[in-house]
């Protein structure tokens, strides 16, 4: 009700601050869908994994965070490749890329969630797949949206990208809890199959994202002049 409202004010506001015009660019409206899609998915995942590992293998919160900091040093790689290698009119790809690793990573704990496995064999490839996939898909989303903004609406823009990601988070978080609410997430049959939820979730929103990638193909990202 209240992003309703947002909008409705925003539509006869002099100054919005939800500027509806920019969804009229089909790389940025696609950008901004792509956000939320792959916000819920990382949310998911970034709520699910250290929890994981404290419930599975009765990891301590300490070593929880070791244990998926391998993927956040990964991500500051792709972050970097991305942002300075792949030119404005292939960042399409990179979200395309970027989000099918992201889902990668998540199928393949969908697939050991209910199994014992060892950290290094199951976990840290992941964590590794989906660290690289994060820092590959945002950087590509931030960068395709902005290309295709004038200047002068570069901050509104920017901050409507964000905005769509977070509220994708906020949506993932909530079915995250939904789906861990049942039984716990304690170790246990049942309870494997409420941590396949999360992560088969996780993956089906960066799927979704990769698939927004691949329609952003259709306009090169060129910065419009006003």
């Amino acid at each position: 009700m209240f992003a309703g409202l947002a909008l409705y004010r925003s539509r006869r506001h002099p100054a919005p601050a939800v500027d509806r015009d920019l969804w009229r660019d089909p790389v940025f409206a696609r950008a901004t869908v792509g956000a939320l899609l792959f916000g819920a998915a990382m949310y998911a995942w970034l709520l699910t994994g250290p929890s994981y590992l404290i419930a599975r293998w009765n990891y301590s919160v300490l070593e929880a965070g070791f244990g998926v900091t391998p993927g956040a040093v990964l991500a500051t790689v792709g972050a970097l490749v991305v942002g300075r290698r792949v030119p404005a009119r292939r960042q399409w790809a990179a979200v395309t890329v970027g989000s099918l690793l992201f889902a990668a990573n998540a199928l393949l704990l969908w697939g050991w969630a209910g199994a014992s496995a060892s950290y290094a064999q199951v976990f840290l490839p992941a964590g590794l797949l989906g660290g690289l996939g994060i820092g590959v898909t945002l950087t590509a989303l931030s960068t395709a949206a902005s290309a295709t903004l004038p200047a002068q609406r570069f901050a509104a823009g920017t901050g409507l990208l964000m905005t769509a990601r977070q509220l994708g988070g906020a949506l993932g978080v909530v079915a995250t809890a939904a789906l861990l609410a049942g039984a716990g997430a304690g170790a246990g049959g049942q309870a494997g199959e409420h941590w396949r939820g999360v992560f088969l979730l996780a993956a089906l929103g960066a799927l979704g994202a990769a698939a927004v990638g691949c329609s952003m193909r259709v306009r090169s990202g060129v910065r419009k002049e006003s």
